[in-house]
């Protein structure tokens, strides 16, 4: 069951981003944009509060953050995460925010036992 769980988040995910537009260059593509959202939402539902605690919650918690994105080359720096948001559109985040706000609340997106384990492990 867990993993058709982990599966939903993934597509969800991949869904949510399939509309932002990602501004990096190839080269600079280390990380997914699925992997730079996903880090961010359990980061802040975990309290951290600006990119370096970001950071630092990744790294902590990167054995937890692979069991549903594979972050290859680790976790993404406090200044690509800070370059990453700077250039996203804030309305279209928005609207697409807005939209799934429901989904997040009802555990589509995040199932109750994925919000779980995200306190859990804080």
């Amino acid at each position: 069951m867990l993993n058709q769980e982990i599966e939903t988040i993934r597509e969800s995910f991949e869904d949510f981003s399939s509309d932002l537009e990602d501004h990096r260059l190839s080269r600079n593509k280390l990380h997914s944009i699925e992997e730079i959202l996903f880090l961010t939402l359990c980061a802040v539902i975990c309290g951290c509060e600006g990119w370096r605690d970001i950071e630092r919650y990744g790294k902590l918690k990167l054995d937890f953050l692979r069991g549903f994105f594979p972050y290859p080359h680790g976790v993404p720096s406090d200044d690509t995460l800070r370059r990453f948001f700077r250039h996203l559109d804030p309305l279209l985040l928005h609207m697409k925010n807005g939209a799934n706000v429901n989904f997040l609340l009802t555990g589509v997106i995040l199932p109750k036992c994925l919000i779980w384990l995200i306190f859990v492990d804080c």
